[in-house]
């Protein structure tokens, strides 16, 4: 049975989201099944294209997500009100709330595969908690007041959310939700992607262990003085 791998996808990004998702399929040696979700701007005709270039997609457009979600969203007030505003949430709900499998795979629709692979996702039940891939530099939105001692933020480095999968059960949303309500509607919407990136990236210190990793480094620094 094919995996199913989501992706967010815009209306200005068609041109080049066609031919990278094209070759997320024809590189993985893992039957693929594409999720592919409405930020709110694809027309009819670029719904008929996809349907035509993904025949076995589930194409879920944006009406359908707000009217699935209604309930869900409804114990996250400060997440739902900034996913009217900011596409980017969508990423971060969509993708997670509207298919129920135990894993949640992800690709943005700028990512090109070149080689043939496999296991780039599990297809099982994984004996860790998620994996995203690598970024040549640390990209999160957030000034020095939000991280670690000062404020609730350890970041792990170069974290990139355009390619990753988590275990659905490991999910915080209570944790996205207190980001929410503590940067607030402004400083998200000037943060706008990043934003995401930052928030996923937080999941995944918690999912990666790395507070705890970073307290045993300072125990045994401090045992080896």
């Amino acid at each position: 049975m094919p995996m199913l791998v989501h992706t967010l996808l815009c209306e200005q990004h068609l041109w080049f989201a066609v031919p990278c998702l094209r070759s997320l399929i024809a590189c993985s040696q893992d039957p693929i099944r594409l999720v592919i979700h409405d930020d709110g701007s694809l027309t009819p005709a670029s719904v008929e294209e996809l349907a035509s270039a993904f025949p076995d997609a589930i194409l879920f457009l944006r009406p359908s997500a707000d009217a699935q979600l209604v309930d869900a969203l409804a114990r996250f007030p400060h997440i739902s009100q900034a996913r009217v505003h900011l596409p980017h949430v969508l990423k971060l709900m969509d993708t997670t709330m509207t298919h129920p499998e135990p894993i949640v795979r992800y690709v943005d629709t700028d990512v090109l595969f070149q080689k043939s692979f496999r296991r780039l996702f599990p297809t099982s039940e994984p004996s860790f908690a998620g994996a995203f891939m690598m970024d040549s530099s640390n990209s999160f939105a957030a000034h020095p007041a939000d991280l670690w001692p000062l404020g609730p933020l350890r970041l792990p480095r170069q974290l990139n959310s355009g390619v990753f999968w988590i275990q659905r059960g490991r999910l915080d949303y209570e944790r996205m939700e207190y980001l929410f309500k503590r940067w607030g509607p402004q400083r998200i919407r000037r943060y706008h992607g990043w934003f995401e990136q930052t928030v996923l990236a937080d999941q995944a210190c918690a999912l990666l262990d790395v507070r705890s990793s970073a307290t045993r480094h300072r125990q045994s620094r401090r045992q080896s003085q």
